[in-house]
């Protein structure tokens, strides 16, 4: 079975630690960056399902390091944040990201976040195909954590 690769940014080596440990359980690949530094650096090696981004960072905002990334890159973005009363939501929305949690958070609450935003993207990818191949049919399947796409269509 494939392991989607998901890349943890946080600095607190605690919170890192145990949300890898979580994530690896659940049958994912985890990478860790304990700076923005650290995240760019592994985003120029390997392509993440999803990123779960803590805003306050050492060597900067999380959320600028977010508007960075969409110049270039739709990889999904659940951001962590312990700044409730600071934020402002349509801010954040606008600069891109997928889904937010305040800190602190239950391990079971991020799971199912990440879960549903993977699979969203999923059900979006198949909408798309759908709409390029619009003389045809397509169908998907989901077992085992992997997914099959069958698409059929008359010239």
């Amino acid at each position: 079975m494939e392991k989607k690769l998901i890349l943890l940014v946080e600095d607190n080596k605690k919170v890192q630690k145990l949300n890898r440990r979580m994530l690896e359980r659940n049958n994912f690949t985890v990478g860790a960056a304990v700076t923005l530094a650290d995240a760019r650096a592994f985003l120029t090696r390997q392509v993440p399902a999803a990123i779960i981004l803590d805003i306050g960072m050492p060597d900067g905002n999380g959320l600028d390091f977010l508007r960075e990334l969409r110049k270039t890159s739709k990889i999904l973005v659940l951001i962590l944040t312990g700044y409730r009363a600071d934020l402002d939501f349509a801010m954040e929305l606008t600069a891109g990201l997928d889904d937010l949690l305040p800190k602190p958070y239950e391990f079971e609450v991020l799971l199912g976040r990440l879960k549903r935003l993977l699979q969203n993207a999923h059900l979006n990818l198949i909408g798309i195909l759908k709409n390029i191949f619009t003389s045809g049919s397509l169908s998907s399947a989901t077992a085992n954590g992997h997914s099959t796409v069958v698409l059929s269509y008359t010239m």
